[in-house]
């Protein structure tokens, strides 16, 4: 599976540029009240100027069984330093009785949906699309926030999200380094286009993150813990 989403990536990042691509492979268990109910995966392929990742959720074991919501996309864009901005975005969700689609492009940092199937009837909590400038995906945005960084980069990365109908923010504190580690808190919050009863269940989710150095002096994000609508969950780094 891993090499299948990675091979992906390649294959994006190939058409646009004709210099040799940077692989890197992020996997995180996901664990809620200390059970394994799914794997985030994060493939990415890039170059100085560009990037193309592939991302996929999979949820596992019971949960799989009565509430499965599995995730599979891809992204491709361009970067500069440590920001990343996507150009063309799609995505399928599978829940345990439905399936949806979206694919997006970009134009100035500003997403257009192109498709979100199956459509339904507009809503009052929708959003316009072009209103979301500088707005990323959602694969774009957990490679920012899952992937190794320098000491001066730790906790320092603010990123809005849009999916195609929803958006959302991930904001991060000051870091507190001790030796070879290091932690933070950060929050996720729902901006707009979520329904009535989600924005009355719960806006703002904290969490806390868990860093690690490594050899090249760089700090590896090892475990995200927060309290996520169904109770206290964790992501743990599987190499």
């Amino acid at each position: 599976m891993k090499l299948r989403v990675l091979a992906v990536a390649a294959a994006l990042l190939a058409p646009v540029s004709g210099a040799s691509a940077e692989n890197e492979s992020l996997t995180y268990a996901v664990y809620v009240y200390g059970f394994k109910l799914g794997v985030l995966r994060v493939e990415l392929a890039q170059t100085d100027t560009r990037y193309a990742a592939a991302g996929r959720v999979t949820t596992t074991g019971l949960l799989a069984k009565i509430a499965k919501f599995d995730f599979d996309g891809t992204v491709k864009g361009y970067r500069k330093n440590s920001e990343y901005w996507p150009e063309e975005y799609s995505a399928t969700i599978f829940n345990k009785s439905s399936e949806s689609t979206v694919r997006m492009t970009y134009q100035n940092r500003i997403p257009k949906v192109v498709e979100y199937a199956p459509e339904r009837a507009a809503k009052e909590t929708d959003v316009d699309p072009a209103k979301q400038q500088g707005a990323v995906d959602l694969i774009s945005s957990a490679y920012m926030i899952l992937r190794d960084v320098p000491r001066e980069q730790l906790c320092d990365k603010s990123v809005q999200m849009f999916d195609g109908r929803r958006r959302s923010e991930i904001r991060e504190q000051k870091p507190e380094i001790s030796g070879e580690k290091a932690r933070c808190r950060g929050f996720y919050q729902r901006l707009a286009g979520f329904s009535v009863s989600e924005m009355a269940e719960k806006t703002t989710f904290p969490f806390m993150l868990f860093y690690e150095m490594q050899k090249d002096g760089n700090y590896r994000l090892m475990s995200i813990e927060t309290d996520s609508v169904v109770g206290s969950a964790k992501m743990v780094r599987r190499d």
